[in-house]
């Protein structure tokens, strides 16, 4: 079982910091150099995007995830493989694509939330603590007043905001392993408990995840301004020790947020969007049904992994059995139906809502 962990910080207005993306086995220590992180920063906007490839879908080595045809005889639309990938190697490809570009989306509607003005407060404040560790009180007081200054004019203009975003950061988590592969170390994480040993379970269980969390961090504006002000006095009286301490403090009081989306539920998602499309088509051939099978398995299998894993209720999971067991069989031996999907990626997408948060 493979675990493979990333991250990547961003701010706008200020830097960017990415670490590698590095890979350890449950089993055996692997290190993997196929896995890279790309950060673009423009002038209005950061853009992150990981670019690892995604966990191996064994089931869909068969499977040619192109738009499905309207009509057999139109078999010889679908995506051409390109010279030196397999068919295997192009379906990865493009189920990772979607998943970085939802991804990609929500850490992007949350960059867009980050106001530049709360940044330069918060910049401003930082900077006083540089000063003032340097002992000078004069380039301190004047950055705390700028500070203040930035903070008054976005309460005035926004009276009713708690919570000024000034950061996000995108880190992933995710098990390439099978749901049996799974299983086990669940079993030996319970081992662990059993013989007493906290510590190897908790290191085990820290690594059973699946995961994107998109965290924001945000300033506090209903104690954040009031702390900068009670600083003010106190540098202007000489006591810098007690500003410093004060003012370290306050920069210390950032709410952060986590929102996390699964990533097995997302696979699932987009697995059945494939599904969908290709049950819709009439007249199917042998080889179509045998591919919609194989999107079947694969569907079954993230949601097994999602299971496992824990994103979802025991309720949830009976929910997405008895859907799957239902348009399989609405779809076998050639059947078509429009809409055959809806109403689980409907139930998926009230899961994932309720997990991102």
């Amino acid at each position: 079982m493979l675990i493979r962990h990333g991250s990547c910080t961003a701010m706008a207005s200020g830097g960017a910091a990415c670490a590698p993306l590095s890979s350890v086995s449950l089993i055996l220590l692997t290190r993997r150099k196929d896995c890279a992180m790309a950060i673009r920063i423009s002038s209005t906007e950061t853009f992150r995007n990981i670019a690892c490839s995604a966990a191996l879908l064994a089931s869909l080595a068969g499977t040619t995830l192109a738009q499905p045809s309207t009509s057999p005889e139109a078999d010889g639309s679908q995506a051409q493989v390109q010279p030196g990938t397999t068919q295997k190697d192009e379906n990865v490809r493009q189920i990772q694509n979607e998943v970085e570009t939802k991804t990609n989306d929500q850490a992007s509607e949350k960059q867009t939330r980050v106001r530049e003005d709360a940044v330069e407060a918060l910049q401003k404040a930082q900077h006083a603590l540089v000063a003032l560790d340097k002992g000078n009180a004069d380039e301190a007081l004047a950055s705390v007043e700028q500070a203040i200054g930035k903070l008054q004019v976005i309460l005035a203009i926004s009276p009713d905001l708690a919570l000024a975003p000034v950061g996000v950061e995108m880190t992933q988590l995710d098990v390439l392993a099978t749901p049996a592969e799974i299983r086990s170390a669940i079993e030996d994480v319970q081992v662990q408990l059993r013989k007493g040993r906290v510590q190897e379970a908790r290191h085990l269980l820290s690594m059973l995840g699946s995961e994107v969390v998109i965290t924001e961090t945000d300033l506090p504006l209903a104690t954040f301004p009031e702390a900068l002000a009670s600083v003010a006095p106190l540098i202007s009286a000489g006591k810098l020790d007690t500003a410093r301490a004060q003012l370290a403090e306050a920069l210390s009081t950032m709410v952060v947020l986590n929102h996390v989306i699964p990533l097995p539920l997302l696979r699932a998602d987009i697995l059945l969007e494939y599904a969908g499309e290709l049950a819709a088509v009439s007249s199917r051939t042998d080889e179509q049904n045998k591919e919609l099978e194989l999107l079947f398995d694969s569907i079954d299998e993230q949601l097994e992994m999602a299971r496992l894993l824990g994103y979802g209720t025991k309720e949830d999971f009976k929910e997405f059995e008895k859907e799957m067991k239902s348009i399989r069989e609405k779809s076998r031996n050639g059947k078509s139906s429009e809409g055959l999907v809806d109403r689980i990626r409907n139930k998926i997408a009230h899961v994932r809502e309720s997990i991102f948060k």
